[in-house]
């Protein structure tokens, strides 16, 4: 019996210090959690079982008419009374307390902030894609009253003025035909099939990636109809590497929505956690 009460009081211990260090680190607490959830059900097992075999021994004390078993029943019966009726009290008090308190860590305003700033970050890029793709198609009538012979001159004068970072010709089959651009790169990024096929369908293709070398980047392709001199179709692409310090905005801002919503969906852990060890100390 000493043995179980001990174990009792150890793991209750062990919970109480996982539960306060684990609070503060939502990483931590969500590896920890179902081992946590673990651990307390033990806690809950031991107390059940110390209980139940208690109320046993006295039932068969009771049974057999043993001498103090009625004097030990009106004094188990005293003790609970007092003790379980204010516990019951602080502990319907503290789980109101607990749920307002947790509740009152997660601002709306907060939140629609956050997504006010994604959307802000993304309403600028797609404006600045969206310019892009006037441009481009732009220059895709003008290049298609071009000769062949004159796509590299047109694409170098593009990068001279400053007009766009990296530019690029491709054929229908996405061969590479002419190439100029503002920084060290030696050959432009080759636009997938799929990306080919629609802008060869639809006229234009317009996207937003990420690039392994160059971060995020806009990219538009135009289609270049057939004339009298190409004799054939052709797509021009036009490729813009976004600022550095947008780009560490936008990450920032997603990094800290991302962190963010990762405590929102840990709420109801934390609602149950908390409960559950009340419920152990009542």
């Amino acid at each position: 019996m000493k043995y179980l009460i001990s174990i009792s009081v150890f793991v209750g211990i062990a919970l109480l210090y996982l539960l306060s260090s684990n609070s503060v680190n939502t990483e931590v607490f969500s590896v920890s959690y179902y081992g946590l959830l673990g651990l307390t059900g033990l806690l809950a097992l031991g107390l059940l079982g110390l209980v139940g075999y208690q109320i046993g021994r006295l039932r068969l004390k009771l049974k057999n008419k043993v001498f103090g078993s009625k004097l030990t029943l009106r004094l188990v019966l005293f003790f609970t009374l007092i003790a379980v009726a204010p516990g019951v009290l602080v502990y319907a008090v503290s789980v109101n307390f607990l749920g307002k308190s947790i509740e009152s860590w997660f601002d709306v305003r907060v939140e629609k902030a956050l997504e006010g700033g994604l959307n802000l970050g993304r309403s600028g890029l797609d404006n600045n894609l969206k310019e892009l793709s006037k441009k481009t198609q732009f220059m895709a009538l003008l290049f298609a009253e071009k000769n062949p012979a004159q796509f590299q001159s047109g694409l170098a004068q593009l990068i001279d003025e400053g007009a766009i970072h990296e530019v690029a010709l491709f054929g229908a089959d996405g061969k590479i035909l002419a190439f100029a651009g503002g920084g060290n790169a030696l050959l432009p990024d080759v636009p997938t099939e799929e990306m080919i096929q629609q802008a060869l369908k639809n006229g234009q293709y317009a996207g937003i990636e990420a690039l392994p070398n160059k971060g995020l980047s806009l990219r538009v392709l135009a289609l270049v109809r057939e004339n009298s001199y190409s004799g054939g179709s052709y797509l021009l692409q036009f490729s813009e590497v976004v600022p550095k310090q947008i780009q560490a905005d936008a990450e920032a801002v997603q990094s800290v929505y991302r962190d963010y919503q990762e405590l929102t969906l840990s709420r109801v852990g934390l609602k149950r956690l908390y409960g559950i060890t009340l419920t152990l100390s009542l």
